[in-house]
């Protein structure tokens, strides 16, 4: 029998994602207040990001010009919301 070992290291498969993070990281660069209304567990980033950008409106290729600088502003909200944690 094959097995196939699985590994879950931000937990976002297991509990879903933590999305205060993606809300903030558009709040932050668009002034966009997102509402996330759905099941967002064992979505990728971008997907989440897609899902939420294209609820707002956005076209695809609005959204693919904007993916790289949201993911930088996406991991300086998730960094400090660990830094603020760890004090």
């Amino acid at each position: 029998m094959k097995k196939l070992l699985l590994f879950d290291i931000d937990r976002t498969l297991v509990q879903g994602p933590k999305i205060d993070k993606y809300a903030k990281a558009l709040s932050n660069l668009h002034q966009l207040e997102a509402e996330i209304n759905f099941d967002a567990q064992g979505l990728t980033d971008k997907l989440i990001i897609e899902l939420l950008l294209e609820e707002d409106g956005w076209a695809d290729e609005q959204i693919e010009a904007a993916w790289p600088e949201l993911m930088r502003e996406i991991d300086k909200v998730y960094r400090g919301t660990l830094s603020k944690k760890a004090v």
